[in-house]
């Protein structure tokens, strides 16, 4: 956005509120620090008094379009229809917002259906969109341990994922919040974290296929405890 308006360098001291929001829709939208792409892609919107749109892919998520979609309309929510031409084919995606009645970042109604390469979204009065667009039907998620499994000081546990892509996988990572344990490239995909120290712990797998599209499972939450009576 700084190139596209000509602008060398900007700096941020820190207000709170919309302002902390603003630079979050762009940087950490979903908490995981997850932030709009480093590749601009042009992008335009036929109602250009109450909308904005920037578009971006990432270099390090080369699958995923990020959209920065605004409704500036004060009284009115904006139904829209996006076209996109890539040499990609998306299939989803997920969305991101804020609003006038909150500051707060929240994930909202997901974009099920794409059609070659076009779909419509109602973007909310006074509000920002963080769309994130997924050319993968890359399914993941762990199958052991369960939400909510309790374990002892100093266990091994044993990490289970599936994937399934029209791609194949060719690789699967295991993480500890944003701390990568280790990782597997075959099948059953499984990693051994061994001597867990106490505390409370989410657990991801992400899979990457081979045109290098990547999704992550649902977080799944455990717990080690010290096992005294």
């Amino acid at each position: 956005i700084c190139g596209k308006y000509g602008v060398y360098i900007t700096n941020y001291w820190g207000q709170g509120g919309y302002i902390d929001t603003a630079i979050r829709i762009y940087t950490n939208y979903d908490g995981s620090h997850s932030k709009f792409g480093d590749m601009n892609v042009a992008a335009s919107m036929s109602n250009k008094v109450d909308s904005s749109i920037y578009a971006s892919v990432s270099t390090e998520m080369p699958c995923e379009l990020n959209l920065i979609v605004i409704n500036k309309n004060q009284y009115n929510n904006i139904t829209g229809t996006f076209n996109i031409t890539s040499s990609r084919n998306y299939f989803s995606g997920r969305v991101w917002k804020f609003d006038n009645t909150s500051s707060t970042i929240s994930e909202t109604t997901p974009i099920s259906t794409i059609t070659n390469n076009s779909f419509t979204y109602t973007v909310p009065m006074k509000s920002v969109c963080h769309i994130v667009l997924q050319a993968t039907q890359l399914n993941v998620s762990i199958t052991s341990p369960p939400d909510g499994t309790m374990f002892t000081l100093g266990d091994d546990i044993v990490i289970e994922a599936n994937a399934s892509d029209v791609n194949g996988i060719t690789k699967m990572e295991f993480f500890q919040g944003s701390t990568k344990l280790g990782e597997d490239t075959s099948p059953p995909y499984s990693y051994t974290w061994n001597d867990v120290n106490l505390g409370r712990y989410n657990l991801t797998a992400r899979a990457i296929d081979s045109n290098g599209c990547t999704s992550i499972s649902t977080p799944v939450s455990i717990n080690a405890f010290s096992g005294d009576a």
